[in-house]
């Protein structure tokens, strides 16, 4: 029996349901957080309520995790597979990963620094800038097995960080492992973002110039120029976001 045709698209919006809820639930968790910071001390039902909380956003991000996988299955296994599709899952997974890092930044045992998320922000900007000026020009720009890692790591550190506040807080080697996963999550980032670029390059120097000369007022900018400028652009977002981070005083470890 063959499932409705949009059925890869209602679990992909069922997806960005479980992230507002996520959102919701961190947002209360870091609230609560800065609300006590000062106070001298912190009752047990504060304690308890949220690990209730990271318990129940644990179980959500798992399910939104989950859905990632099924919407995919179903689509291919039946043929199911639209353009709508192809551009809203991977907008979802962005929320869902990017959310998730923004709301875990203010919360204590995280080890997500802002710098960080800048990182990964300013990853996303680049690839997604990057595929469509490519396929403006007609290149195709698929996806690469470093994003797909990238993807898969970022899932398992959000995962495990909410895993361990919610159950493993002051237990060393939880925390140590929530902090190595969080470092190779930048360092997936980053090494994705730098092989989309090396396949823009590629792409865009093998790109045939067809156009005839034209004069200084009906200059239009060369792919090397864009990609020049796009890296620019991120490199002041970076930059940016590092002073914020600075004068936030923020760090990984607390």
């Amino acid at each position: 029996m063959t499932p409705p045709r949009n059925l890869p698209n209602v679990i992909t919006f069922s997806r960005l349901v479980l992230a507002l809820l996520l959102f919701v639930i961190l947002s209360l968790v870091g609230h609560a957080q800065g609300a006590a910071v000062g106070a001298a001390g912190v009752a047990g039902w504060v304690v308890a309520r949220e690990r209730l909380l990271l318990t129940g956003a644990t179980v959500i991000f798992w399910l939104a995790a989950f859905s990632d996988f099924l919407d995919g299955y179903v689509a291919r296994r039946w043929s199911l597979q639209t353009d709508f599709g192809r551009i809203v899952d991977p907008f979802a997974d962005k929320v869902v990963v990017c959310g998730a890092f923004v709301l875990l930044t203010p919360i204590k045992g995280s080890f997500v620094a802002p710098w960080m998320v800048v990182v990964m922000l300013a990853r996303e900007l680049l690839v997604d800038g990057l595929r469509g000026f490519a396929e403006s020009r007609g290149h195709a720009f698929p996806s690469r097995w470093a994003g797909k890692v990238k993807m898969a790591v970022q899932s398992l550190a959000i995962l495990w960080v909410l895993m361990t506040l919610a159950a493993f807080r002051g237990v060393a080697w939880a925390e140590w492992t929530s902090f190595v996963l969080v470092i190779l999550t930048v360092i997936a980032t980053v090494y994705s973002g730098l092989s989309y670029v090396y396949d823009a390059r590629r792409l865009f120097a093998d790109e045939p110039s067809n156009e005839e000369p034209v004069v200084e007022s009906e200059h239009r900018m060369k792919p090397a120029e864009v990609l020049t400028l796009v890296l620019l652009m991120v490199a002041l977002v970076i930059l940016i976001g590092l002073g914020f981070a600075g004068k936030l005083g923020g760090g990984p470890i607390s």
